[in-house]
Parts: structure tokens; C-alpha cells; sequence
């Protein structure tokens, strides 16, 4: 990451002669629903990595008769359990401001350089992160957190738990069919059903549904201004509605738009999954799906100082965490939606369900 010096231009806002009002407003960041709930119960560890245990496999019943004889070829260990990990990668901002600009400053400031600069570091960092939530690739050079598009899946390695051994480490999955020839129809039943699906066998609801903007103009279209009204007032305690997100609810879960979700034109004529593109969803379980944080490098300044070769003043923030989870069945996803079908041309959809083969 190269260091940007920044220009004059800073020192000139930031300092007026004349008059100013000693207001900053920000015009850069956004803050985003995902990263509210993820920085909201964080997984604080001192270590390497995550390492939460897993049940992949359980023994299975049989019937016998009265006075047969067992012959079964009993295996040592009968294992059934396993452990996923998750390492924490290492992420930073870097800070510089000319001396020149910083000591100028003296009274006339409208905001502190050296404040304003570190309040604009943490919030680029949060946003660089909320990017890499979706889209982050821990085989990249440098190596870069783990994310949504890799964990909430059902064919990636996972956790270093591929889920052709570990057949119930997978998420719900719902996708064109036909080999990928027909769209999944952008419609608020088909999220209900990933969640109905994951609900049967987890018992646990979806937190949270995200999906790209083009996406949630569509489904918002499909309900009743009356009906988005009387939920918001029935849901005002949702941690969305409270922190001043728009949403709308799908039998209670809220859906929330994010600009780094994925979300491009369904590709007809396609046999495959990625090649047919399209929009997705996310139903997320934040009881499951975790930010893992080293408690002593989240979000950490050295301190400004002086370096010895220039006339200026730097800071760098380090951040070491990654995306992880202990339970990848809580998780659901949507692939291939094409928001261009027209609602009287609806279907249902499929659920890939995360057992094992019969």
C-alpha cells in the first residue's frame, strides 16, 4: 500500500483566515448493516487462528431381531467431530501529514489535522473491510481475510474443511436450474424459502438478509406501502431500524441493500453457476458467522511521530482479523437471480440442502 502525502489542499480547508464553520461533514463514508452486526459481537482471540470444533457426522441406528447375533466390524475411534480454523490476516492504513501544515494550524484551525486525519483512517479502513467481507480471498498475495463469497457456499474449502470430505459443512444454496439454464425469480417467497429450508433442519432463522441495490429496489417493489409501514413501526426494535438503516422485513428477518454485494445481469445460454452470473442474496446468522479479531491489533495506532528522513508526521493502523464461522448450515445464499423477470413469470425455487449423500 503506497503512503499518499497529502496535498496543500488539505491544509487550506482545514484552516481559514477569515470565516468557517467548525463543522466537519463527511461526504466519504457509509457506514453498512453487515459490519454493524459483525463488529457488534466480535470473536476476540490472542493467538493465531479460530479454531472452533465441529460435528460433521453421526453414528447411525439399525434393527436387529431378537436372538441375532451382532456382526458388525466395529471401527476404533468413531469419529465424528473435527476442528475448522480460521487465521487471522494482517490489514493497515497509513497515515502522513506535513509538518508544514500541522503547526500552521495554531488557532486557526476549524478541525484538528491530526484528529480529523485518524477519524478519516478508521472510516476508510471500515469501509476497505466491508468490501473485503464480500469479495476478501485468503490465497491472494498478500494473503487477504476470509469472506462471505468463499463461507457461505457449498463447494469451497472451507475453514481448511473441504465440504466434499465434511458433507454437511455447507450452506443452503438455491440456483438456476436446468444445469443453470433458468434464473431463480427475484421474488420475496424465494427468500422466505431459503429461510423456511435452513430453519427445518437448524432451528435457527436467518438474522439478517443482504443483497445488491438493483436487487432490494426490485423485492421492496413487491410489498404494500401499508405493509412497510406497519412493519417498521412492529419492528422499531431491530437493530437495523435503530441504527437508521432502510429495510423492509420477510417474516420478521430484515433486508438490507450493500453496495458490495454481489449483483450483475443474469448471462443466459450457460451451464454453469458463476457463468451465468446473475444477482444473490445473503441470509446470514450472526449467532454462527464471526468477526475474528486479535484483541490486541483491531483497529491500533502507533501514535503519530516524526520519521528521520522527511518533515512530516505519520500513523499507521493495524488491523489483524478474518471472516469465521463454527456452523456453515446457519448460513444460506441465492445465486443466479434474474431481476428482470417479470412477476407473473415467478417459480419456486430449489434449496440445496447441506446432508450428507444418501
Amino acid at each position: 500500500m503506497s503512503e499518499v502525502i497529502p496535498s496543500v489542499g488539505d491544509f487550506d480547508a482545514a484552516t481559514k483566515d477569515n470565516f468557517g464553520p467548525r463543522v466537519l461533514v463527511d461526504n466519504v463514508f457509509t457506514g453498512t448493516p453487515i459490519l454493524k452486526y459483525l463488529k457488534a459481537n466480535p470473536m476476540a482471540i490472542k493467538g493465531r487462528a479460530w479454531t472452533p470444533l465441529i460435528r460433521y457426522d453421526k453414528p447411525s441406528m439399525s434393527w436387529y431381531d431378537a436372538g441375532d447375533q451382532f456382526t458388525d466390524a466395529y471401527t476404533p475411534g468413531g469419529q465424528h467431530l473435527t476442528r475448522a480454523r480460521f487465521t487471522v490476516k494482517y490489514a493497515r492504513m497509513s497515515l502522513s501529514l506535513l509538518a508544514q501544515d500541522v503547526i500552521r494550524q495554531g488557532s486557526y484551525g476549524l478541525v484538528d489535522l491530526l484528529t480529523e486525519s485518524i477519524e478519516a483512517g478508521t472510516q476508510g479502513m471500515q469501509e476497505g473491510l466491508n468490501g473485503q467481507v464480500f469479495d476478501g480471498d485468503p490465497t491472494a498475495t498478500p494473503a487477504e481475510m476470509d469472506s462471505l463469497t468463499r463461507l457461505v457456499n457449498d463447494t469451497d474449502t472451507c475453514g481448511e474443511l473441504p465440504p466434499g470430505t465434511y458433507e454437511t459443512w455447507k450452506a443452503h444454496i438455491m440456483e438456476g436450474t436446468g444445469t443453470h439454464a433458468v434464473p431463480v425469480s427475484p421474488s420475496l417467497a424465494n427468500l422466505e424459502l431459503l429461510n423456511r429450508r435452513a430453519v427445518e433442519i437448524t432451528k435457527e432463522p436467518f438474522d439478517l438478509y443482504v443483497c445488491h441495490p438493483d436487487l432490494w429496489d426490485v423485492l421492496y417493489g413487491q410489498i404494500e406501502k401499508n405493509d412497510y409501514l406497519a412493519a417498521r413501526i412492529a419492528y422499531a426494535s431491530s437493530n437495523v431500524v435503530r441504527w437508521g438503516f432502510d429495510s423492509f422485513f420477510v417474516n420478521g428477518i430484515p433486508v438490507v441493500s450493500d453496495r458490495d454485494c454481489q449483483g450483475s445481469a443474469w448471462v443466459t445460454g450457460q451451464s454453469t453457476r458463476d457463468t451465468a452470473e446473475g444477482y444473490e442474496v445473503y441470509g446470514l446468522n450472526f449467532n454462527h458467522l464471526k468477526l475474528v479479531i486479535d484483541k490486541t491489533r483491531f483497529m491500533v495506532y502507533r501514535g503519530w511521530r516524526e520519521p528521520d528522513d522527511y518533515d512530516m508526521y505519520i500513523n499507521q493502523n493495524f488491523s489483524w482479523l478474518t471472516l469465521g464461522l463454527d456452523s456453515r448450515r446457519c448460513q444460506g445464499r441465492i445465486f443466479n437471480i434474474d431481476i428482470t423477470q417479470r412477476p407473473r413469470a415467478f417459480v419456486p425455487g430449489t434449496v440445496t440442502l447441506p446432508v450428507p449423500s444418501p
